[in-house]
């Protein structure tokens, strides 16, 4: 859902020949994205799934 979200905003900027400033508005909301909403939401899939968890992160990628 974020890297839809990324690939969007950088896509919508490219088509509205934004300034270098929207593309690095996209930059920063990937960089809080992952830093910061997706920290959290792993801390509470490993308290709630535990080692089921900890398996199915070793098996598929954040990204891409």
């Amino acid at each position: 859902m974020y890297l839809g979200f990324v690939i969007s905003m950088v896509g919508f900027s490219m088509l509205m020949g934004a300034a270098v400033s929207s593309l690095l508005l996209a930059g920063v909301f990937f960089l809080v994205t992952d830093r910061w909403y997706i920290a959290f939401e792993e801390e509470v899939m490993r308290r709630k799934f535990g080692q089921d968890y900890e398996v199915y992160c070793q098996k598929v990628r954040r990204w891409f």
